[in-house]
Protein backbone atom coordinates (compact mmCIF):
# COMPACT_ATOMS: atom_id res chain seq x y z
CA UNK A 1 0.00 0.00 0.00
CA UNK A 2 2.64 2.38 0.75
CA UNK A 3 4.15 2.25 -2.85
CA UNK A 4 0.78 3.85 -3.86
CA UNK A 5 0.77 6.83 -1.44
CA UNK A 6 -0.31 9.23 -3.63
CA UNK A 7 -2.64 7.26 -6.15
CA UNK A 8 -5.76 6.50 -4.56
CA UNK A 9 -7.35 4.39 -7.03
CA UNK A 10 -4.14 2.10 -7.34
CA UNK A 11 -4.82 1.32 -3.69
CA UNK A 12 -8.20 0.44 -4.47
CA UNK A 13 -7.30 -1.44 -6.95
CA UNK A 14 -5.14 -3.41 -5.33
CA UNK A 15 -7.60 -4.21 -2.47
CA UNK A 16 -10.46 -5.11 -4.88
CA UNK A 17 -7.55 -7.91 -6.38
CA UNK A 18 -6.49 -9.28 -3.05
CA UNK A 19 -10.06 -9.73 -2.54
CA UNK A 20 -10.22 -11.44 -5.99
CA UNK A 21 -7.48 -13.77 -4.23
CA UNK A 22 -9.38 -14.16 -0.75
CA UNK A 23 -12.67 -15.03 -2.33
CA UNK A 24 -10.86 -17.55 -4.32
CA UNK A 25 -8.82 -19.20 -1.23
CA UNK A 26 -11.68 -18.86 1.07
CA UNK A 27 -14.07 -21.07 -1.27
CA UNK A 28 -11.71 -23.58 -1.96
CA UNK A 29 -11.94 -22.14 -5.60
CA UNK A 30 -15.80 -23.49 -5.22
CA UNK A 31 -16.86 -20.04 -6.01
CA UNK A 32 -15.78 -20.41 -9.65
CA UNK A 33 -18.15 -23.22 -10.00
CA UNK A 34 -21.42 -20.82 -9.84
CA UNK A 35 -19.87 -17.99 -11.39
CA UNK A 36 -22.50 -17.20 -13.67
CA UNK A 37 -24.73 -16.79 -10.62
CA UNK A 38 -22.61 -15.11 -8.55
CA UNK A 39 -20.27 -12.51 -11.09
CA UNK A 40 -22.13 -9.84 -9.18
CA UNK A 41 -21.19 -10.55 -6.31
CA UNK A 42 -17.91 -11.60 -6.82
CA UNK A 43 -16.77 -8.13 -8.31
CA UNK A 44 -19.77 -6.65 -5.95
CA UNK A 45 -17.61 -7.75 -2.52
CA UNK A 46 -14.52 -6.62 -4.21
CA UNK A 47 -15.46 -3.30 -4.83
CA UNK A 48 -17.37 -2.98 -1.42
CA UNK A 49 -13.91 -3.82 0.46
CA UNK A 50 -11.79 -1.57 -2.00
CA UNK A 51 -13.93 1.35 -1.09
CA UNK A 52 -14.44 0.25 2.67
CA UNK A 53 -10.46 0.43 3.34
CA UNK A 54 -9.37 3.16 0.26
CA UNK A 55 -12.38 5.54 0.97
CA UNK A 56 -13.38 7.31 -1.76
CA UNK A 57 -16.51 8.83 -1.01
CA UNK A 58 -17.01 11.29 -4.08
CA UNK A 59 -16.35 8.30 -6.92
CA UNK A 60 -18.27 5.58 -4.75
CA UNK A 61 -21.56 8.09 -4.49
CA UNK A 62 -21.29 8.87 -8.46
CA UNK A 63 -21.11 4.94 -9.15
CA UNK A 64 -24.24 4.20 -6.74
CA UNK A 65 -26.14 7.24 -8.41
CA UNK A 66 -25.29 6.03 -12.07
CA UNK A 67 -25.79 2.35 -10.79
CA UNK A 68 -29.27 3.44 -9.59
CA UNK A 69 -30.35 5.27 -12.48
CA UNK A 70 -29.84 2.67 -14.38
CA UNK A 71 -31.65 -0.18 -12.20
CA UNK A 72 -34.14 2.15 -12.42
CA UNK A 73 -34.89 2.80 -15.91
CA UNK A 74 -34.11 -0.86 -16.87
CA UNK A 75 -35.67 -2.27 -14.57
CA UNK A 76 -33.03 -4.46 -13.31
CA UNK A 77 -33.59 -6.98 -10.69
CA UNK A 78 -32.18 -9.63 -8.29
CA UNK A 79 -32.54 -11.95 -11.13
CA UNK A 80 -31.11 -10.15 -13.57
CA UNK A 81 -28.00 -10.17 -11.71
CA UNK A 82 -27.71 -13.70 -11.09
CA UNK A 83 -27.41 -14.40 -14.59
CA UNK A 84 -24.12 -12.57 -16.14
CA UNK A 85 -24.11 -14.52 -19.22
CA UNK A 86 -28.05 -12.51 -20.03
CA UNK A 87 -27.19 -9.53 -17.80
CA UNK A 88 -24.38 -8.65 -19.90
CA UNK A 89 -26.36 -8.85 -22.96
CA UNK A 90 -28.84 -6.67 -22.10
CA UNK A 91 -27.22 -3.98 -19.75
CA UNK A 92 -24.04 -2.86 -19.38
CA UNK A 93 -21.46 -5.61 -17.92
CA UNK A 94 -19.82 -2.76 -15.87
CA UNK A 95 -22.73 -2.78 -13.94
CA UNK A 96 -21.93 -5.71 -12.22
CA UNK A 97 -19.35 -3.32 -10.08
CA UNK A 98 -21.50 -0.95 -8.64
CA UNK A 99 -24.87 -2.86 -8.40
CA UNK A 100 -22.48 -5.34 -6.67
CA UNK A 101 -21.48 -3.13 -4.39
CA UNK A 102 -24.41 -1.65 -3.30
CA UNK A 103 -26.10 -5.03 -3.09
CA UNK A 104 -23.04 -5.87 -0.57
CA UNK A 105 -23.35 -3.15 1.27
CA UNK A 106 -27.12 -4.52 1.87
CA UNK A 107 -26.23 -7.83 2.85
CA UNK A 108 -23.62 -6.09 5.54
CA UNK A 109 -26.71 -3.85 6.07
CA UNK A 110 -29.26 -6.81 6.96
CA UNK A 111 -26.38 -9.81 8.20
CA UNK A 112 -23.47 -8.06 9.40
CA UNK A 113 -20.13 -7.65 7.85
CA UNK A 114 -19.07 -11.49 8.71
CA UNK A 115 -21.88 -12.50 6.22
CA UNK A 116 -19.46 -11.26 2.82
CA UNK A 117 -17.00 -14.54 4.31
CA UNK A 118 -19.59 -16.72 5.28
CA UNK A 119 -21.07 -16.37 1.96
CA UNK A 120 -17.80 -17.22 0.24
CA UNK A 121 -17.01 -20.11 2.65
CA UNK A 122 -20.19 -21.61 2.56
CA UNK A 123 -20.12 -21.65 -1.35
CA UNK A 124 -17.01 -24.06 -0.73
CA UNK A 125 -18.49 -26.03 2.33
CA UNK A 126 -18.13 -29.74 2.39
CA UNK A 127 -21.30 -31.40 0.65
CA UNK A 128 -22.22 -28.08 -0.76
CA UNK A 129 -25.21 -29.37 -3.61
CA UNK A 130 -23.59 -28.62 -7.38
CA UNK A 131 -25.12 -27.63 -10.62
CA UNK A 132 -28.47 -25.65 -8.40
CA UNK A 133 -30.03 -23.06 -11.27
CA UNK A 134 -29.08 -19.85 -9.63
CA UNK A 135 -32.11 -18.83 -7.84
CA UNK A 136 -31.84 -22.38 -5.52
CA UNK A 137 -27.98 -21.32 -5.17
CA UNK A 138 -28.19 -18.36 -3.78
CA UNK A 139 -31.61 -19.61 -1.36
CA UNK A 140 -29.62 -22.52 -0.44
CA UNK A 141 -26.35 -20.80 0.36
CA UNK A 142 -28.07 -18.32 2.09
CA UNK A 143 -29.95 -19.82 4.44
CA UNK A 144 -26.63 -21.98 5.22
CA UNK A 145 -25.06 -18.81 6.35
CA UNK A 146 -28.29 -17.61 8.22
CA UNK A 147 -29.38 -14.92 6.23
CA UNK A 148 -32.80 -13.85 4.44
CA UNK A 149 -32.24 -13.31 0.63
CA UNK A 150 -35.84 -11.73 0.69
CA UNK A 151 -34.27 -9.10 3.27
CA UNK A 152 -31.09 -8.49 1.92
CA UNK A 153 -33.03 -7.94 -1.67
CA UNK A 154 -35.22 -5.49 -0.05
CA UNK A 155 -32.43 -3.55 1.63
CA UNK A 156 -31.17 -3.10 -1.65
CA UNK A 157 -34.14 -2.01 -3.52
CA UNK A 158 -34.60 0.30 -0.15
CA UNK A 159 -31.05 1.55 -0.81
CA UNK A 160 -31.62 1.86 -4.54
CA UNK A 161 -34.84 3.97 -4.15
CA UNK A 162 -32.91 6.40 -1.39
CA UNK A 163 -30.32 7.09 -3.87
Amino acid sequence: MDGFKKDVSQRRVLIHEATHVLQAVESDRAIADNYNAVKFFIEGMAQYTSFEVVPEIGRRQSNWELASVAWKRQNIKFEDLIDAASFSKKFDAELHYSLGDLWARALVDTCGEASLGDFIRATGRENAPKGLPASVFWRSTMQVIGCDLDEVNATWRKNMTSL
